[in-house]
C-alpha cells in the first residue's frame, strides 16, 4: 500500500481511501448542492483517525468503471434526489464523488491511500 498526498493512478484499476478531516468535510459540503449532499451523506462513513473525527470515502474502479460505491447500490428517489429529465443518474453520482475528491485534495489536508489492484 502506498500513501499519496494527491490522486495518482498508474494502472487500469485502482482502489483508494480518502480520509477527510471533519472541518474540511463541512467546508466542502457548503460548496455542494442538496442532491450532492444527499449522495455524500449516504456514501461517506464517519470514523476517527488519530483522535480526530474524519469522513472516509472508499472507492474502487477499473477500466470497466467504478464497482465500490456503485450508483446501482443507491436509488435516487430514496436519497431524495431530484434529477432533471435529461440527467443521467450514473453520471451525476460519479461526478459528485469526483467533485468531493477534487475539493478535498484542493484543500490539501487529506490522507489518500491508493492500492494497486
Amino acid at each position: 500500500m502506498k500513501t499519496r498526498n494527491s490522486f495518482v493512478s498508474n494502472s487500469s484499476s485502482s482502489s483508494f481511501v480518502l480520509v477527510v478531516p471533519e472541518d474540511v468535510h463541512n467546508d466542502i459540503m457548503s460548496d455542494m448542492d442538496k442532491n450532492e449532499r444527499n449522495i455524500l451523506n449516504n456514501v461517506l462513513t464517519n470514523s476517527e483517525f488519530f483522535g480526530h473525527k474524519v469522513k472516509i470515502l472508499k472507492n474502487a474502479n477499473s477500466n470497466e468503471g467504478y464497482y465500490y460505491n456503485s450508483s446501482n447500490s443507491y436509488d435516487p428517489d430514496e436519497l431524495g434526489i431530484i434529477l432533471n429529465e435529461d440527467d443521467d443518474w450514473d453520471d451525476f453520482f460519479y461526478k459528485t464523488l469526483e467533485k468531493y475528491e477534487e475539493l478535498a485534495e484542493k484543500r490539501n489536508n487529506v490522507i489518500h491511500e491508493e492500492m494497486d489492484m
